[in-house]
């Protein structure tokens, strides 16, 4: 951190300026990384989509009850 404080000062920039593009961009690398992953899912749930209902969700819901 001491070293963005360091930059910032020579530039003219606020080191909250880069510390929240750096959060933002974070999120949106995560953001990318969970759309991604429900993706994914979501075409894994195509393939083996009734598969998984009757071997998984179903035999589980029933047990719950």
């Amino acid at each position: 951190m001491k070293i963005i404080t360091r930059l910032s000062k020579g530039r003219g920039i606020p080191a909250i300026f880069l510390i929240i593009f750096i959060v933002i961009f974070m999120l949106q690398m995560v953001i990318f990384a969970v759309t991604g992953a429900i993706l994914e899912i979501r075409s894994l749930f195509r393939k083996y989509g009734r598969y998984f209902k009757n071997t998984v969700i179903i035999p589980k819901i029933q047990a719950l009850f």
